[in-house]
């Protein structure tokens, strides 16, 4: 998805462009997410995690790579209400 719109990847992909909006709706809710920043941060711990094992000056380049990420906010615990819709924990 780098950074590619909707139209973009539908159109590489030789898909509709609402498969594409479908598909991403479906990806971030199986991740609890919302924003494309939240699954690139996703994406750069996860990176991050199966790099451990490799101690070749790695925590150095990740301290500096890192380094001027902004931390995203906790996130507040959603559920899905009898009826399916979704709503923070706060709503109820």
């Amino acid at each position: 998805m780098a950074g590619f719109t909707n139209e973009a990847v539908a159109k590489r992909l030789g898909i509709g462009t609402g498969t594409v909006k479908n598909h991403r709706k479906r990806l971030y809710f199986k991740l609890d997410i919302t924003t494309e920043r939240e699954l690139f941060t996703m994406f750069l711990e996860s990176l991050l995690e199966s790099t451990d094992h490799i101690a070749i000056r790695q925590s150095e380049t990740a301290e500096s790579a890192l380094s001027n990420v902004v931390p995203y906010p906790p996130r507040v615990a959603r559920r899905r209400s009898a009826d399916g819709a979704q709503g923070s924990s706060k709503d109820r």
